[in-house]
């Protein structure tokens, strides 16, 4: 039995990287950071709450305004939790350099 096995062992799908127990570079290669992961909630809540279609800004956010976003972001202007607050204004200094 232990000659049957190891022929089939040896011709498994996994071939010469260790198949899924690797965990090498596939796996932190997927992984983003948290700056990364805080700056696209960010993005997302920016096109959301503030140039949707149907939002003051839209059309309007760029390097000039700004600035200005960043104001009414920090004054609670836009309905944001505190986490999604900190996002955006991440992403505005990330994006915008405010």
């Amino acid at each position: 039995m232990a000659i049957g096995a190891v022929p089939a062992f040896a011709s498994g799908s996994g071939g010469g990287g260790g198949g899924g127990f690797s965990g090498g570079s596939g796996a932190s290669a997927s992984r983003i950071t948290e700056a990364q992961r805080l700056e696209r909630r960010g993005k997302s809540q920016v096109r959301k709450r503030i140039t949707c279609k149907k939002c003051s800004y839209n059309g309007k956010l760029n390097q000039q305004s700004a600035p200005e976003v960043a104001k009414a972001v920090r004054a609670g202007e836009f309905k944001l939790t505190d986490k999604n607050r900190n996002a955006v204004l991440f992403y505005l200094r990330q994006r915008y350099g405010v």
